[in-house]
C-alpha cells in the first residue's frame, strides 16, 4: 500500500522504497548479513555431520536443491517477503537460509568424502576427484559472485527496483 512507500530524494535521483516496517530487520543493511550468517550456519553444521553420519545418495540432495530453487521462484513471483510488511517472514527466510547452507555443505562434505572413501573409485583417482571437485566447487563460487555482481548493477539495482514514480508491491 501506499502508507508504506517513503520517497527519498538524493542529490542526484528520487527513489521511492517499499520496506517491511521500521524494523531492525526490514533495514536490508541488517538482513543480507544475517540471511548470509544462517547460510553459514547450515554450511557449518551440515559439513561438520560427516563425522556422525554419511549421505551416499548425493543425488538427493541435489533434488533437494531443485526444490529448493523451485521454492526460492516462488517466493520471488509471488514476493510474500515484500507484501507482508511485516518481519515473521524475514525469519522465516533465515531459517531457510539455514536449510540452504546445509544442502550446500552436506552435499559439498559428502561428496569430498566419497572421492576419499568409495569402494569404487580405483586408488590412482582419488586425487585427481578431489581436485576436480575443488575446482569446481571453486569456478562455482566464482560464477556465483560474478552473478550477483551483474545482477546488482543491473535487474537488482535499487533504481530497477525501486524506479522514482514506482509503487510498492
Amino acid at each position: 500500500p501506499a502508507s508504506h512507500r517513503r520517497t527519498i530524494k538524493h542529490p542526484t535521483q528520487i527513489v521511492t522504497e517499499c520496506p517491511a516496517d521500521a524494523s531492525w530487520l526490514a533495514n536490508s543493511d541488517n538482513n543480507n548479513p544475517l540471511l548470509w550468517a544462517m547460510y553459514n550456519v547450515g554450511v557449518t553444521f551440515s559439513r561438520a555431520s560427516v563425522s556422525c553420519f554419511r549421505i551416499r545418495r548425493v543425488w538427493l540432495l541435489t533434488l533437494l536443491q531443485a526444490a529448493n530453487c523451485a521454492a526460492w521462484a516462488l517466493l520471488a513471483f509471488t514476493q510474500w517477503l515484500a507484501r507482508a510488511h511485516a518481519d515473521a517472514p524475514l525469519y522465516a527466510a533465515a531459517a531457510h537460509m539455514v536449510f540452504v547452507g546445509f544442502m550446500g555443505g552436506a552435499c559439498y562434505a559428502n561428496c569430498m568424502y566419497l572421492f576419499n572413501t568409495k569402494p569404487d573409485i580405483p586408488e590412482r583417482y582419488r586425487e585427481l576427484g578431489i581436485n576436480v571437485g575443488f575446482l569446481f566447487s571453486n569456478l562455482g563460487i566464482i560464477a556465483a559472485t560474478g552473478f550477483v555482481v551483474l545482477l546488482k548493477a543491473t535487474v537488482l539495482s535499487k533504481g530497477a527496483l525501486f524506479p522514482p514514480d514506482g509503487e510498492c508491491p
